[in-house]
Protein backbone atom coordinates (compact mmCIF):
# COMPACT_ATOMS: atom_id res chain seq x y z
CA UNK A 1 0.00 0.00 0.00
CA UNK A 2 2.72 2.44 0.90
CA UNK A 3 4.46 1.90 -2.46
CA UNK A 4 1.28 2.71 -4.39
CA UNK A 5 0.83 6.06 -2.63
CA UNK A 6 4.47 6.94 -3.37
CA UNK A 7 3.85 6.34 -7.10
CA UNK A 8 0.48 8.08 -7.26
CA UNK A 9 1.78 11.39 -5.90
CA UNK A 10 4.43 12.03 -8.62
CA UNK A 11 2.02 11.00 -11.38
CA UNK A 12 -0.70 13.29 -9.99
CA UNK A 13 1.74 16.19 -9.66
CA UNK A 14 2.95 15.57 -13.23
CA UNK A 15 -0.57 15.61 -14.61
CA UNK A 16 -1.48 18.78 -12.73
CA UNK A 17 1.69 20.56 -13.88
CA UNK A 18 1.55 19.30 -17.46
CA UNK A 19 4.94 17.58 -17.13
CA UNK A 20 3.61 14.10 -17.86
CA UNK A 21 2.15 15.40 -21.13
CA UNK A 22 5.59 15.86 -22.68
CA UNK A 23 6.51 12.24 -22.07
CA UNK A 24 3.73 10.72 -24.16
CA UNK A 25 4.15 12.67 -27.38
CA UNK A 26 6.88 14.00 -29.69
CA UNK A 27 6.67 17.70 -28.77
CA UNK A 28 9.90 17.59 -26.76
CA UNK A 29 11.78 17.22 -30.07
CA UNK A 30 10.60 20.70 -31.08
CA UNK A 31 12.24 22.54 -28.18
CA UNK A 32 15.12 24.78 -29.32
CA UNK A 33 16.00 27.02 -32.25
CA UNK A 34 15.17 26.24 -35.87
CA UNK A 35 15.92 27.75 -39.29
CA UNK A 36 13.13 27.22 -41.79
CA UNK A 37 12.48 27.99 -45.44
CA UNK A 38 9.27 27.93 -47.48
CA UNK A 39 8.59 27.12 -51.11
CA UNK A 40 7.56 30.80 -51.53
CA UNK A 41 11.13 31.87 -50.67
CA UNK A 42 10.37 33.05 -47.12
CA UNK A 43 12.89 32.48 -44.35
CA UNK A 44 11.71 31.91 -40.79
CA UNK A 45 13.56 31.46 -37.54
CA UNK A 46 11.71 29.75 -34.73
CA UNK A 47 12.50 29.66 -31.04
CA UNK A 48 10.45 27.02 -29.25
CA UNK A 49 10.40 26.84 -25.45
CA UNK A 50 8.45 24.80 -22.93
CA UNK A 51 6.96 26.53 -19.89
CA UNK A 52 6.75 25.02 -16.41
CA UNK A 53 3.05 24.23 -16.91
CA UNK A 54 3.89 22.05 -19.94
CA UNK A 55 2.75 24.59 -22.54
CA UNK A 56 5.00 25.57 -25.44
CA UNK A 57 5.68 29.01 -26.87
CA UNK A 58 6.92 29.60 -30.41
CA UNK A 59 8.35 32.91 -31.52
CA UNK A 60 8.37 32.72 -35.31
CA UNK A 61 10.37 35.52 -36.97
CA UNK A 62 9.40 35.71 -40.63
CA UNK A 63 11.34 37.38 -43.47
CA UNK A 64 9.21 37.21 -46.60
CA UNK A 65 10.60 36.95 -50.12
CA UNK A 66 9.22 40.44 -50.87
CA UNK A 67 11.11 42.01 -47.94
CA UNK A 68 8.45 42.12 -45.22
CA UNK A 69 9.49 41.22 -41.68
CA UNK A 70 7.26 40.27 -38.78
CA UNK A 71 6.70 37.88 -35.93
CA UNK A 72 4.00 35.30 -35.34
CA UNK A 73 3.67 34.15 -31.73
CA UNK A 74 2.12 30.77 -31.08
CA UNK A 75 1.04 29.24 -27.79
CA UNK A 76 0.40 25.52 -27.43
CA UNK A 77 -1.43 24.58 -24.23
CA UNK A 78 -1.89 20.94 -23.16
CA UNK A 79 -5.33 19.87 -22.02
CA UNK A 80 -6.42 17.23 -19.51
CA UNK A 81 -7.21 14.67 -22.25
CA UNK A 82 -3.65 14.69 -23.61
CA UNK A 83 -4.48 17.02 -26.50
CA UNK A 84 -3.33 20.55 -27.31
CA UNK A 85 -4.89 23.96 -28.00
CA UNK A 86 -3.03 26.30 -30.33
CA UNK A 87 -3.44 30.05 -30.59
CA UNK A 88 -1.35 32.02 -33.10
CA UNK A 89 -1.18 35.82 -33.18
CA UNK A 90 0.72 37.61 -35.97
CA UNK A 91 2.19 41.08 -36.22
CA UNK A 92 -0.15 43.53 -37.98
CA UNK A 93 2.17 43.47 -41.04
CA UNK A 94 0.72 40.08 -42.03
CA UNK A 95 -2.81 39.70 -43.43
CA UNK A 96 -2.73 36.06 -42.31
CA UNK A 97 -1.55 33.86 -39.48
CA UNK A 98 -4.22 34.43 -36.79
CA UNK A 99 -5.68 31.05 -36.00
CA UNK A 100 -7.03 28.87 -33.26
CA UNK A 101 -6.92 25.08 -33.46
CA UNK A 102 -6.81 21.85 -31.46
CA UNK A 103 -4.99 18.53 -31.83
CA UNK A 104 -4.48 15.30 -29.98
CA UNK A 105 -1.10 14.17 -28.66
CA UNK A 106 1.70 13.91 -31.22
CA UNK A 107 2.23 10.15 -31.24
CA UNK A 108 2.56 9.35 -34.96
CA UNK A 109 4.50 10.80 -37.87
CA UNK A 110 2.09 13.75 -38.19
CA UNK A 111 0.59 16.14 -35.67
CA UNK A 112 -2.53 17.78 -37.12
CA UNK A 113 -4.21 20.86 -35.64
CA UNK A 114 -7.67 21.67 -36.95
CA UNK A 115 -9.39 25.01 -36.50
CA UNK A 116 -10.07 28.22 -38.35
CA UNK A 117 -8.26 31.26 -39.71
CA UNK A 118 -9.72 34.55 -40.93
CA UNK A 119 -8.67 34.84 -44.60
CA UNK A 120 -8.55 38.21 -46.32
CA UNK A 121 -10.03 38.48 -49.81
CA UNK A 122 -8.79 40.81 -52.56
CA UNK A 123 -11.56 43.29 -51.67
CA UNK A 124 -10.28 43.50 -48.07
CA UNK A 125 -13.11 41.52 -46.51
CA UNK A 126 -12.36 38.57 -44.25
CA UNK A 127 -13.99 35.17 -44.05
CA UNK A 128 -13.46 32.59 -41.33
CA UNK A 129 -11.99 29.58 -43.15
CA UNK A 130 -11.39 25.99 -42.02
CA UNK A 131 -7.64 25.65 -41.53
CA UNK A 132 -5.19 23.13 -40.24
CA UNK A 133 -1.56 23.13 -39.28
CA UNK A 134 0.28 19.88 -39.99
CA UNK A 135 3.64 19.01 -38.44
CA UNK A 136 5.47 16.08 -40.04
CA UNK A 137 8.29 14.40 -38.14
CA UNK A 138 11.47 14.12 -40.20
CA UNK A 139 13.71 13.89 -37.11
CA UNK A 140 16.58 13.85 -36.49
CA UNK A 141 16.89 16.15 -39.51
CA UNK A 142 14.00 18.39 -38.44
CA UNK A 143 10.32 18.81 -39.22
CA UNK A 144 7.98 20.05 -41.95
CA UNK A 145 5.11 22.41 -41.14
CA UNK A 146 2.20 23.06 -43.49
CA UNK A 147 -0.59 25.59 -43.04
CA UNK A 148 -3.56 24.43 -45.07
CA UNK A 149 -7.01 25.80 -45.82
CA UNK A 150 -9.98 23.94 -47.16
CA UNK A 151 -11.33 25.08 -50.52
CA UNK A 152 -14.09 23.18 -52.32
CA UNK A 153 -13.59 20.23 -49.97
CA UNK A 154 -9.84 19.93 -50.70
CA UNK A 155 -7.05 20.80 -48.25
CA UNK A 156 -4.49 23.08 -49.93
CA UNK A 157 -1.16 24.33 -48.62
CA UNK A 158 -0.93 28.08 -48.27
CA UNK A 159 2.44 27.78 -46.58
CA UNK A 160 4.90 24.94 -46.19
CA UNK A 161 8.23 25.14 -44.46
CA UNK A 162 11.03 22.74 -43.73
CA UNK A 163 12.89 23.39 -40.47
CA UNK A 164 16.36 22.22 -39.46
CA UNK A 165 18.70 22.99 -36.55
Amino acid sequence: MQLRSVLVLPITIGLLCGVAHAGNDRTEKLIGSWSCSTYQGNITNKTIARDRDGSMRIVNRVHTANGDFGTIRETYVPDASGGWKLTAIPDPVFPFGRYDATAGAWTGTQWVFEGSEPMRAADGSTTLTDARLVYTDVFPAGFRRELQVQASGIWRDISEEVCTR
